[in-house]
């Protein structure tokens, strides 16, 4: 519950100063973003995000009580019917007072709530202080999830005996039968794969049965894979990811990541066999659902913020958010 001295607002521009220093101690709860993107970079969001672009897909609030205050941000996806914890910040410490940390959490579900989003997603480390206060608050472990890291190596000059394709529009409906063979029932709810990123595929039998997903970032490339069980063995895995690092020249020079969920883990051998180890970066993936019950204000609501940061962002002191608005499961 929302204490009554507690303010929830958008973040502004007049807040980039604090925003850039406070990001130093921030936690990542996108692991894309974690493992190869750097912190300070994200903060170049919020310029597109509530103050220029109010019904856009990135969103950052500040809850501030006292002298202290709490940024969280979220990205919507495209289609609007989810939405991902990107960072908050500062990071929870071990036995601190957490209320300002469910005071963001609790905002970032109504907000999300307003744009139609129906769940609110994050990837927290499992040692992190943060993973006890997101069940407090309503958010469900539906699955863990182990960070795989390749150092920077030499690409093999033998050809992949495998051929892999860039995912073409065609080939997404066979992409999306291929999920629903290998992914369990649960996680078909909830996206799998960043938006902004290379697709690969590799088919059998002129069917599809390996996709990857593949993101670039300052400091690597990270690789989300789906691959059939049932139709590919550990020496195909193997060629498969040999392929896919010819086709990635930026792995020569930066770490690969790869993500590999608790369902994924008979692929360990082959990763290891490719050079990966597996990192202390064991992630659970959280999510909480949304109830919207009230959505008729959100386009004046952002609108309202835009016009006052652009007129006379220091004067005009913002509006809270009610306690009836935030939403909980």
């Amino acid at each position: 519950m929302l204490n009554r001295d507690t303010e929830i607002r958008p973040a502004t521009l007049v807040d980039l100063p604090m925003l850039y220093r406070i990001m130093d101690k921030a936690i990542l709860l996108d692991s894309v973003a974690d493992c190869v993107r750097d912190k300070h970079d994200l903060m170049g969001v919020l310029l597109s995000s509530n103050v220029l672009r109010p019904l856009g897909g990135t969103h950052t609030l500040i809850a501030r009580s006292d002298r202290h205050q709490v940024v969280g941000q979220f990205r919507m996806k495209s289609d609007n019917s989810n939405a991902h914890i990107v960072f908050i910040a500062p990071t929870l410490e071990q036995e601190h007072d957490d209320s300002l940390w469910l005071a963001i959490l609790d905002a970032m579900v109504a907000e999300a709530g307003r744009y139609d989003a129906h769940m609110l997603i994050a990837e927290v480390n499992v040692l992190s202080p943060l993973f006890e206060t997101m069940r407090t608050s309503g958010f469900s472990l539906y699955t863990r999830q182990h960070i795989w890291q390749r150092p920077p190596l030499a690409i093999s000059a033998t050809p992949s005996p495998l051929t892999l394709h860039e995912a073409t529009d065609a080939d997404m409906l066979s992409v999306h039968a291929l999920l629903g063979r290998t992914l369990p029932s649960l996680m078909q709810s909830i996206p799998c794969t960043p938006e902004d990123a290379q697709r690969w595929i590799y088919k059998k039998n002129n069917r599809v049965e390996a996709y990857f997903v593949v993101s670039t970032g300052k400091y690597g490339v990270y690789i989300v894979p789906f691959i059939n069980p049932e139709e590919v063995t550990s020496d195909e895995v193997v060629a498969l990811l040999d392929g896919l690092l010819h086709h990635l020249p930026k792995s020569e020079r930066h770490n690969v990541f790869i993500r590999v969920r608790r369902y994924q883990e008979w692929m360990d051998y082959a990763l290891s066999r490719m050079g990966f180890h597996p990192t202390d970066n064991t992630q659970a993936v959280m999510v909480r659902h949304i109830t919207v019950r009230n959505k008729q204000h959100r386009h004046a609501f952002g609108m309202q913020y835009a016009l006052k940061a652009v007129l006379d962002p220091i004067k005009i002191k913002q509006p809270q958010l009610q306690h009836e608005d935030i939403l909980s499961t």
